[in-house]
């Protein structure tokens, strides 16, 4: 069995209050960038384009990135926003990968030294998204 197909699962929820593993992002003409949920890091996810417009992504340990949906072509591809280029999502389309899990930062204390142990705080993952008209980004842990 393929191994990534073998940690995919379907969305769980506990009990009648418990929440699902499942998260919806707007996304419109003024690019945005969220934090997405640290037990998610390092896991499965699934984009899905919930509406019929575009959208471009891409994920960042920056809070102020974002996308610029005014990008114009060179014929060199030297464009100097192409830092802010997302990856495609047609309206409908999904898209699935495994977030990354970022390296640590070292946490110092007033004393100098790191956090018990010499474990830092996990950096913070954004999803920055953009579109020219406004569209639905359902992101989805796939493994639980």
């Amino acid at each position: 069995m393929n191994s990534k197909a073998a940690n995919l699962t379907f969305p769980f929820r506990s009990g009648s209050s418990g929440a699902t593993p499942v998260r919806y992002y707007d996304c419109n003409s003024t690019s945005q960038a969220t934090a997405l949920p640290t037990a998610w890091y390092g896991k499965f996810v699934i984009i899905t384009n919930d509406s019929a417009n575009a959208a471009q992504f891409y994920l960042s340990d920056s809070a102020s990135s974002a996308c610029d949906e005014t990008a114009t072509a060179s014929a060199d591809g030297s464009s100097s926003n192409a830092a802010q280029l997302g990856g495609y999502l047609a309206g409908g389309a999904s898209k699935q990968g495994r977030l990354p899990y970022p390296t640590r930062d070292v946490a110092v204390s007033s004393g100098g030294g790191g956090a018990p142990g010499g474990e830092g705080l996990p950096k913070t993952i954004y999803l920055v998204r953009a579109s020219v008209a406004a569209a639905t980004l359902r992101v989805e842990l796939a493994e639980q």
